[in-house]
């Protein structure tokens, strides 16, 4: 399994050799990587040599690779070892409108029938991408300083955008983005700061999953890691600490697992606490890809819509050539979609904690 900084090196090398100048197990020899072994292995497997000159880009590697960096990071990954289930992509998720009903029968008798409603959908992959500009000198020249900035470009910025499309309430989806979980769901204001209201807002959203059908078998905290924070130093009328296994990495809370990310706070009127049943959350993952051009020219914005509101054709407006200014682009992405088969979450919202 690759971690996020083999991801990285391998970029760097394949780079390097993408640029002519060295091969890229030359440039790995010269350096004191210990996971140099592994990066030549996964740049003879996967990489996909240009045809010719003018290609714009070339792969470095697919599949789960990239995957297995972001899957450390990412909540819809980490939700993956609490229940959170993923399907193959293109086929019809089934849902429960209406369960079956057991009876206890007596000798001889006939066994009642109950009817069992079924809903789904078709999950289809969606697209999640980033696009850095590395400078061709600063991967000729990169040492810990530089892996560490392009870990946070790569990788962060992936788990970011897949993380807010996730979880932001005000993402009701479109044809690019998968709707969030918390899209459409009528959230519970939260009453305050103080112990007793966080009570009241903790037992309200248990509630509220457990009426819709949770067993809470599944359920999961997911939470601003302020909010954890916050949640840790609470003491009750004795002293001792109100909710003594949860901090900023997660722990448990009420009983039950707490994940925390710094990507559940959307805007300045506070973040939230969200309640899931992760056996109901399914998802697709469609593969990802690292591609490197040295050779492309991006149009460097972070708007780059090329269709006037009248859909028609506008170009680039502000395109810069790799060639000419020595630098290589630098693109992640990862083919993916999720579902809640049955609805089964709970929102606290307007946490200022």
């Amino acid at each position: 399994m690759l971690t996020e900084r083999t991801t990285v090196r391998t970029v760097i090398a394949a780079a390097i050799e993408r640029m002519g100048n060295m091969r890229a197990a030359e440039f790995i020899a010269k350096k004191s990587w210990i996971d140099r072994s592994e990066i030549l292995d996964r740049l003879n497997k996967s990489t996909v040599p240009a045809t010719d000159a003018s290609d714009a880009t070339t792969p470095v590697f697919a599949g789960e690779d990239f995957a297995d960096a972001l899957r450390p990071s990412t909540v819809i990954d980490r939700l993956t070892p609490l229940g959170a289930r993923r399907v193959p992509a293109w086929v019809k998720l089934i849902g429960t409108g209406q369960g079956a009903v057991g009876y206890w029968i007596g000798n001889r008798k006939p066994i009642p029938v109950s009817r069992t409603v079924l809903t789904g959908d078709v999950l289809k992959p969606k697209l999640v991408g980033a696009i850095s500009v590395v400078l061709n000198e600063t991967l000729e020249d990169a040492g810990p300083e530089t892996e560490a900035l392009l870990s946070r470009d790569l990788v962060a910025a992936a788990v970011q955008a897949s993380d807010y499309a996730l979880l932001d309430p005000t993402n009701a989806g479109d044809d690019y983005t998968p709707a969030s979980i918390t899209s459409g769901v009528t959230a519970l204001p939260s009453t305050g700061s103080t112990l007793s209201a966080i009570d009241t807002d903790l037992q309200g959203a248990l509630d509220s999953l457990i009426a819709a059908g949770s067993t809470l078998q599944s359920a999961v905290w997911l939470l601003h890691p302020r909010t954890a924070v916050f949640l840790s130093k609470l003491r009750g009328s004795g002293g001792a600490p109100a909710y003594p296994e949860i901090g900023a990495k997660g722990g448990v809370l009420l009983g039950l697992p707490v994940l925390t990310t710094a990507n559940l706070l959307f805007d300045t009127s506070g973040t939230s606490i969200v309640l899931l049943d992760a056996d109901d959350l399914v998802y697709c993952d469609g593969g990802t890809a690292v591609t490197l051009g040295n050779q492309a020219t991006i149009d460097m914005r972070d708007d780059p819509g090329f269709q006037d509101t009248n859909g028609a054709d506008v170009g680039m407006t502000s395109p810069v050539s790799m060639m000419h200014v020595n630098a290589t682009a630098i693109r992640s992405a990862r083919r993916i979609n999720w579902a809640l088969r049955n609805g089964l979450v709970a929102v606290v919202s307007g946490v200022s904690f």
